[in-house]
């Protein structure tokens, strides 16, 4: 039992790897970019398509963050880490799902939103979206923090945070704390490195 548990272990180890590698790669996608405001907060979608021509909308919607309120995991406040006394601080939710369910719905459910998309595309996907995040970076340098909900299915979310991670790591620092945008479930704060102490 012990050797199948090994072999199970570097098995499983070999394709995390082959994964995280994977999504250090970026595909150039082209986009086109959508605006909405919803409930006085900006919404930025970029929709793109894949190579099995299966639209996506990738999502910022726009929040303003108050640092001395936000609570972190850890016990601190995020303005306990700034490197000086932020009142509100720009900061973007990252999201996508398909096209077709949220075309004519703002108001879809997290569940319906962040359900499985079931296309067998992921690698290409999460490479498609490393490409049109970081366009997003580059046209919004005002933008200091970045959200990702943890309100996903668990294997989803650790591919989607490994990607993120591979993403934010030379300019970013993560932080968890709480929030009310999620369903009161807790969320990843990637947060630029030229605003901490």
């Amino acid at each position: 039992m012990n050797g199948l548990r090994k072999i199970i272990s570097e098995e499983l180890n070999s394709i995390w790897s082959y994964l995280n590698e994977s999504f250090n790669s970026k595909i150039k996608t082209e986009f086109e970019v959508h605006h909405k405001i919803i409930d006085n907060d900006k919404h930025t979608s970029y929709r793109f398509h894949s190579d099995s021509n299966t639209y996506y909308d990738l999502n910022f919607f726009e929040e303003i963050i108050i640092p001395s309120e936000l609570q972190l995991n850890n016990g601190q406040k995020l303005i306990d880490y700034l490197s000086k006394n932020f009142e509100k601080i720009n900061a973007s939710h990252i999201s996508f799902t398909l096209t077709e369910r949220t075309i004519n719905n703002d108001d879809i459910s997290n569940d319906d939103y962040s359900e499985n998309t079931n296309k067998n595309e992921p690698i290409e996907l999460m490479g498609r979206i490393a490409f049109l995040v970081d366009s997003f970076m580059k046209i919004n340098p005002e933008q200091l923090i970045f959200i990702i909900g943890k309100n996903t299915y668990h294997i989803k979310l650790k591919i989607y945070l490994q990607m993120f991670e591979n993403l934010f790591s030379s300019n970013f620092k993560k932080f968890e704390g709480n929030s009310d945008y999620y369903d009161y479930e807790d969320a990843y704060y990637f947060v630029n490195n030229k605003i901490l102490k």
